[in-house]
This record gives structure tokens, sequence and C-alpha cells, in this order.
């Protein structure tokens, strides 16, 4: 069965996503399939076990915590050609502490924890799932090092750079959750980037 564009473009970021020479053949990327989900559309529930490593072909996913008290507090965006799931909850099929949305109408390919991690997939599936994990804690560890050890002006260029794409694409409100910093600081933040601009 040959690729379709979607697949095609899974199977190109995969390539170059894994280390080394490793093969990744069209009979892996069958074992992923296509969803859409529409704004605000629920991906992965926080209290549930996340069955799932998605693949975002198109649109914007986000990653928030909810705690028992306060507002939903956001740890991540995912834009195209990214990967995600609520790690420690697909790996150890638990519950997981994360609820992963769609951002806006978004396209997906989605591979489910036994497909990926089955013998049958070879050792490209557990490869992935290994190289998705460093990736992950990278991730992690440099958000929680710039939530508590830069200022409001750091925390801003360091969005600014990482995630030029999303200014526009999210609201003032979603930047100030991610970055932990009040909606009126991102607006004077952005306000400041943009006169430097001119």
């Amino acid at each position: 069965m040959e690729l379709n564009k979607n697949q095609q473009k899974l199977k190109t970021f995969l390539t170059k996503y894994l280390p080394g020479n490793t093969v990744v053949t069209d009979e892996f990327i069958l074992l992923f399939k296509e969803k859409e989900a529409g704004k605000d559309d629920c991906v992965i529930r926080s209290g549930e076990v996340s069955k799932h490593l998605v693949f975002v072909v198109s649109g914007l996913l986000r990653m928030f915590s909810s705690p028992l008290k306060g507002d939903d507090f956001i740890t991540g965006f995912f834009p195209e050609n990214t990967l995600v799931t609520s790690y420690t909850s697909f790996k150890e099929q638990e519950n997981s502490d994360y609820c992963i949305e769609a951002h806006e109408p978004s396209l997906l390919l989605m591979i489910n924890h036994d497909d990926l991690l089955n013998p049958a997939s070879g050792a490209v599936g557990q490869l992935l799932l290994s190289h998705y994990a460093d990736i992950e804690h990278q991730r992690k560890n440099e958000y929680i090092n710039i939530l508590h050890n830069k200022d409001a002006e750091a925390r801003y260029l360091w969005f600014s750079i990482n995630y030029p794409d999303l200014k526009e694409r999210v609201c003032d409100q979603y930047i100030a959750s991610f970055l932990g910093l009040s909606r009126e600081c991102v607006v004077r933040k952005k306000k400041l980037v943009e006169c430097c601009k001119k």
C-alpha cells in the first residue's frame, strides 16, 4: 500500500528525527492512523491512560495540567512536525497528569502503545520511544529552567526565539500561562519587542 502525502511527511520527519541510519519502513508508517481534531478537542485526557503517540501533521496542540484549585497551567505547545504524548502515562500505561488539546483545528497521525512496542514493529518502535523520551526530557528541563531562573523579559525573549510563529496564533492569556507571567506583563513585553523592531 502506497503512503499518502501525510504519511510521507511523517516518514521524512522520522528519518531525520531518529538517530543514526535507522530505516523507517512504509509498514511502520502505516501503523499510524489519521485523525482530525477540531479546536479544543481533547486528544489525551488528564486522569486517563495515554494510549497514543501523536504526530502533528498540521495545526497546533497545547499541553496543560489542571491543579486542584486555580486555572489550567499550560506546559507546552506542539505545532506541525512535532511528536507529543503524555510520556510517563504512555510508557507505563498509567493515568496521565496532563491533558493535550487541539489549540486550533489539527490533522494528526497517531500510533497506539501496543502497535508501537509490538515486536513486529522491529527495533524502530522502541528506538522512537527512547529517543522521544530524551528529547522530551531536554524540553522539560529547559522549560523548568526558564520558569525558575529567568526574569519576565528573558522568558518572553526565549518564547519569541523558540516559538516565533506562535505569537500570532496563541492568545496573550495562554502565552502568559505558559511563561508563568501575568497577561498584562506579556502584553507589555510584546509591545516592547515590536517597538525594538522598528
